[in-house]
């Protein structure tokens, strides 16, 4: 009969009934790995995005003739880097790694950092007149539906960052009760 010390103090909810599971588990929580898969997922096309992000940095470069800011091109680098860095963390994670836990952060920490050039390019487009919504100003709905737009984009951003760091918590107290 085992011991009720045995137990973790936190239910898993994937069976019909509640089942407490071991301390020492040799799973982690199934949060951690839908969070890797779903990060593996979203890095994989953040890198075929940046491809093509990439491609069009070039474009408006060289054939267009437009001066292109830094922060396009640290916009375009962060993300590219961000999907290396992601992917090679839900990998580490499925595969029960420990060095998942500082990947997990730096993807953590880019994410952030991805977020933050984020912001000023939204105004950027808002305010600059040769934007796509430059002249708009008769038609406000195009600003705010861009605005609006925006901030749903950045919300989901920070509520998946969220959910990535509960994850990356999770799966280090699973490390920290396995030994």
């Amino acid at each position: 009969m085992a011991r009720d010390d045995e137990f973790d103090d936190d239910l898993e909810m994937e069976s019909p009934s509640p089942v407490r599971r071991r301390r020492g588990s040799s799973e982690p929580p199934g949060f951690v790995k839908a969070m890797s898969i779903i990060d593996l997922v979203m890095c994989g096309l953040r890198l075929v995005v940046g491809g093509f992000g990439v491609i069009g940095l070039l474009a408006l470069a060289q054939q267009m003739g437009v001066a292109l800011s830094l922060q396009m091109y640290a916009e375009v680098g962060v993300n590219l880097l961000l999907g290396v860095v992601g992917i090679v963390a839900a990998i580490l994670l499925l595969l029960k790694s420990p060095a998942a836990i500082p990947a997990g952060w730096a993807a953590v920490a880019l994410s952030i950092l991805s977020m933050l050039l984020f912001i000023p390019e939204i105004f950027r487009l808002i305010s600059n007149p040769d934007s796509a919504l430059a002249g708009q100003a008769q038609r406000p709905g195009m600003v705010v539906g861009a605005i609006v737009g925006a901030s749903f984009t950045f919300g989901i951003r920070v509520l998946l960052v969220g959910l990535y760091i509960a994850a990356l918590q999770k799966f280090s107290q699973w490390l920290s009760n396995r030994r």
